[in-house]
This record gives C-alpha cells, structure tokens and sequence, in this order.
C-alpha cells in the first residue's frame, strides 16, 4: 500500500468519501456549537429580565435586579462572549462541512480545542460566582447575618436560577466539544 491509499489527501477526498465517523463528528460539532449561544442567549435574556419591586407598606419600594450583583454581570458578559465565539466557529465548522476542499487539518484542530478550552473555562469561572450568588440569595448566611432575599423577590430568583442552569447548559455543550477536540488531537485515525 503507498501513502496515498493509506492517508488519502484531504483535496482529493469528498466528504461522502470521508469515514463514517468523520461525517458524524462534524455533524456533533455543528449542533453542539449551535446549541451553546442559544443557551447562552436564554441565559442570557432570563437574567437580564429578572428585575422584581417589592412595595413596603409605607409607600416606599425596594428592588432586585441582576445589576446589583458583580457575579451576576459577569455571567451576563462571559455568556455574551462564549455565544459569539461559539457562533464564529459554528460559522467555521459549517463552512469547511460544505466545502471539503477547505478541510480542517489535524494540526488546526489544536486552535479549535484551544478557543473551545478558553471559552469552557470562562463560562465555568463565571457559572460559578453566578451560583454562589445564586445559593446566598436563595438560603442566605447564618453565621454572617445575611438573610435569604428569594423569600422578599421569589421571581427574580427563580429567573435567575434558571439563567444559570441554561449557562450549566452552555457549559456541558462546550465541555463536550473540548472532549471531542481532545480526542481528535490525540486519536486522528477516528476522525480521517
């Protein structure tokens, strides 16, 4: 067997000549990656809405919004960037998934496990503060003296508890794109 019948060069293969498995690849890469910025727009709609005012007896009223919260915004801007670089490279993948000729080499997948990585670990930083937040407000802090605020504001809580589990949702996509990534970069056979 000469080199070419055993490692065909990506110009001279189509992609219904391609393997199985590198068609279902592509394919988990473009759903995954058009899934994390629609959990990550929800995230982020959900948290931007969860505004409540509570009326106190005197005339007076108090407020809960997500801008009060540093954690809060921060989710809120991790999750913009995480859904416009995962729709940039949506946009990537799809297209060489369209034009075979501008398949994407082994040694480039290094770049897409490496922007895949970035972005899971930004959404982790930032899913997290969001849900320590998150556990103070629904049950407080005892030995602080900070009282739980969902029991005053029940619908900006449970808005926000829902923003964060769509970021976990974003989160678990992108997780399992960095495996894919990982396991491309380390068993290419799989994927050519």
């Amino acid at each position: 067997m000469t080199q070419e019948q055993v490692f065909p060069s990506p110009e001279t293969t189509s992609l219904s000549e391609k393997p199985k498995n590198h068609r279902i690849f592509i394919i988990a890469q473009l759903i995954l990656r058009a899934l994390v910025p629609l959990f990550t727009l929800a995230a982020i709609i959900r948290t931007i809405t969860s505004a409540q005012i509570t009326m106190v007896p005197d005339g007076g009223s108090f407020g809960a919004r997500y801008s009060y919260s540093s954690a809060l915004r921060y989710m809120v801007i991790a999750d913009i960037v995480v859904g416009v670089s995962c729709f940039l490279s949506l946009i990537l993948v799809f297209v060489c998934f369209i034009y075979p000729k501008w398949n994407i080499r082994i040694k480039n997948y290094v770049y897409i496990f490496l922007h895949d990585l970035v972005l899971l670990l930004l959404i982790t930083s930032a899913t997290s503060a969001a849900s320590s937040i998150g556990m103070l407000a629904l049950h407080g802090e005892s030995k602080i003296g900070w009282v739980a605020i969902c029991i005053s504001y029940p619908k900006f809580c449970h808005r926000i508890i829902l923003g964060v589990v769509l970021s976990y949702m974003a989160l678990s996509c992108l997780f399992i794109l960095t495996i894919l990534g990982l396991l491309t970069i380390h068993l290419p056979s799989l994927f050519e």
